[in-house]
């Protein structure tokens, strides 16, 4: 059954905390918030999960959203796409310190082996 309900009822129930709005909310914002983040990530798998965290900070933060910003759709645009970054920043991060302790391991492979054969 296909209904439509305007973005202002959508908000005052989600401000609710209704699951009957949250599921219409994912119904039909969730592929067009999907084709952001997976351009964003380029994995699928990864997509879904950031989506999943991103709509619960949507669901736990709907009550700071303010029509005087911007509807609702950008609003939630926003925190999908701040997810996902924030998420690529972490992978980047922690593939930086892992490769970057490696490097170290090296160095000290290195250096002990040119010790160990000069003396």
């Amino acid at each position: 059954r296909k209904y439509s309900i305007s973005e202002e009822h959508l908000v005052h129930t989600l401000k609710q905390h209704d699951p009957d709005a949250f599921r219409y909310l994912y119904k039909h914002y969730f592929a067009a918030l999907h084709g952001v983040v997976l351009r964003i990530v380029r994995s699928r798998d990864l997509a879904e999960d950031i989506l999943q965290d991103a709509f619960i900070k949507i669901w736990k933060g709907v009550t700071a959203y303010e029509k005087t910003k911007g509807t609702l759709f950008t609003w939630m645009l926003s925190v999908a796409r701040n997810t996902a970054i924030d998420k690529v920043r972490s992978l980047e991060y922690k593939h930086h310190f892992q490769t970057h302790d490696i490097a170290e391991d090296v160095d000290l492979v290195d250096d002990y082996m040119h010790v160990t054969l000069t003396t």
